[in-house]
């Protein structure tokens, strides 16, 4: 068996090419492949290599809490949210997010966004100056550490969750979002791509990339908000509960051991 992440083991590829050998001959000799990040399977196709037998998805288990949005209006604008250990707010996107919610208020978007999370002091510090320099200090909000519980609320108090992170390998964090009926903002081939999510895809985290992303659900964001009821109400999270993963692993299990 042969489980495989798009964060970790593309990047790993791609960084260290003297490996991709070693890859090919376990990803060709696994009897199966379980896909964490099913985005990936394409990067694997097009190097030529072939698997026995593609098992498909197999998502991290979610700790899901599943209430509904208690955001009933946009008329005090556009409430983004996201969530972080600082340490990695360079990865997570964060400088160019804070450019691009600029941009956007700059142009008349009434945007506002709450950034969750703790982390080193040295690292705070850089996205509180930036959010400064910037002229933010009326629209985003460094909300710091808080419970599990307080998070889901502030997902479900937002209209949207946004993380433009690369080198994601899955990301509960989006599926938490969405758990919350909060659509979610996020990134091509990383993290939870290919698992059909309601929200926007951006194609990268260059500030035009993000402005773009935004302004689509600034437009239609009444659209992306029924997106998740129907996602939720059609069963959509069920994927990424216990019971699902680990009846998906067991299956696997026997074939392989057959």
């Amino acid at each position: 068996m042969c489980l495989l992440g798009g964060g970790s083991d593309t990047a790993t590829i791609k960084r260290l090419s003297d490996l991709s050998s070693k890859y090919k001959e376990v990803y060709e000799a696994a009897s199966l492949v379980l896909w964490v990040s099913p985005w990936a399977k394409a990067f694997f196709q097009s190097k030529g290599w072939v698997c026995q037998r593609d098992i498909g998805q197999f998502p991290n288990i979610c700790n899901l809490k599943q209430q509904k949005s208690t955001r009933s209006g946009f008329q005090d604008g556009i409430k983004l949210v996201t969530a972080l250990s600082f340490h990695q707010y360079e990865r997570k996107g964060i400088l160019p997010l804070l450019e691009a919610l600029s941009k956007l208020r700059g142009s008349g978007v009434e945007l506002m966004l709450d950034i969750f999370g703790g982390g080193p002091d040295q690292c705070v510090a850089i996205v509180k100056q930036k959010v400064g320099q910037l002229g933010l200090e009326d629209a985003v909000q460094l909300k710091g550490q808080v419970s599990q519980d307080a998070l889901f609320d502030a997902y479900s108090a937002a209209d949207a969750f946004v993380m433009p992170a690369v080198n994601e390998t899955f990301g509960m964090v989006y599926v938490e979002a969405v758990s919350c009926g909060a659509p979610i903002i996020y990134m091509r081939e990383t993290g939870v791509d290919g698992y059909d999510l309601p929200g926007v895809v951006l194609n990268s985290q260059a500030i035009a990339s993000i402005v773009e992303g935004v302004e689509a659900f600034c437009e239609n964001h009444q659209a992306y908000k029924a997106a998740v009821d129907d996602y939720v109400s059609q069963g959509g999270l069920e994927k990424f509960k216990k019971k699902y993963v680990c009846h998906v692993y067991m299956e696997a299990v026997k074939h392989a051991l057959n």
